[in-house]
């Protein structure tokens, strides 16, 4: 069964205007995955985050922390990205990344 997650009417109107934004995580991303902090990060308590990246990297969401399949998000250098994390999905969602070359410094905020 989907786990969904309702909000209050405050916080469905107020989440994409939200001035509450908290620094996530600056991570040193390589590009064979591991199950470390350097690839994953849980964002089961955010609604959007922004990356950003200064070398090319893949990302995608799971309910597990592990590898970023084949179809996913690929990221280019120097390139800033607004998601919206999904929920209903699962208890504990995990933003994965690996990147495409040797390694990529990942910056991620999110409210």
């Amino acid at each position: 069964m989907a786990n969904i997650h309702k909000m209050s009417a405050t916080e469905s109107l107020n989440v994409e205007s939200s001035a509450v934004w908290d620094p996530l995580a600056s991570k040193t991303v390589t590009s064979t995955w591991a199950d470390n902090d350097n690839h994953k990060l849980d964002v089961s308590n955010y609604h959007q985050l922004i990356i950003n990246t200064d070398e090319p990297i893949s990302i995608d969401f799971q309910t597990t922390a592990a590898a970023p399949r084949t179809n996913t998000l690929t990221m280019s250098a120097d390139e800033e990205l607004t998601i919206k994390v999904p929920h209903g999905v699962g208890d504990t969602i995990y933003l994965n990344m690996v990147a495409s070359s040797s390694e990529a410094t990942v910056k991620i905020i999110g409210n």
